[in-house]
């Protein structure tokens, strides 16, 4: 083990130690994960040993820093921000989710399709992960009205 080397950062799992690692390779910069395996396999001594340490050559410290620091700030096209679902979709959802449960829980098939109802009226349905979320939705919204008649029909009978 090289004793020069100096700790820039403490990470707590090994995979966030390997993306740092990986940022300050890709600049050329050798790093090392000490305590890595330990840190992976008795994951719970992390805080006991001090957790995964991010270490550099000496001569390295201050560009690994402002890499780490650049990469902690994130940029301004972080595609991140693209993940954010829109309302359509967030509704598409909670109606997929409403139906499929609508079929133990039969009000909930209602509300169900006052969702879909609601991700129609946004106009933003042409989406393919709200078409099909929405299509299942009134699939199974379909199914738990046949069930429920069904069920009405051998009642009264």
């Amino acid at each position: 083990m090289n004793t020069n080397l100096k700790t820039i950062t403490v990470v707590q799992t090994p995979a966030a130690g390997q993306i740092l690692r990986a940022h300050l390779e890709s600049a050329g910069i050798d790093a090392f994960l000490a305590d890595e395996a330990t840190g992976g396999m008795a994951w719970h001594l992390n805080q006991a040993i001090g957790g995964i340490k991010l270490q550099v050559r000496p001569e390295d410290v201050e560009q690994a820093r402002t890499i780490l620091q650049e990469e902690e700030q994130g940029s301004p096209e972080d595609p991140a921000d693209d993940l954010t679902p829109t309302e359509a979709e967030a509704l598409a959802l909670r109606a997929f989710r409403s139906a499929f449960l609508g079929l133990l829980l039969e009000p909930l098939a209602l509300y169900s399709l006052w969702l879909v109802i609601r991700v129609a009226g946004t106009g933003d349905t042409g989406q393919p992960g709200v078409r099909g979320k929405v299509a299942a939705a009134l699939v199974l919204d379909a199914v738990t009205v046949v069930m429920m008649g069904a069920l009405l029909f051998l009642w009264l009978s």
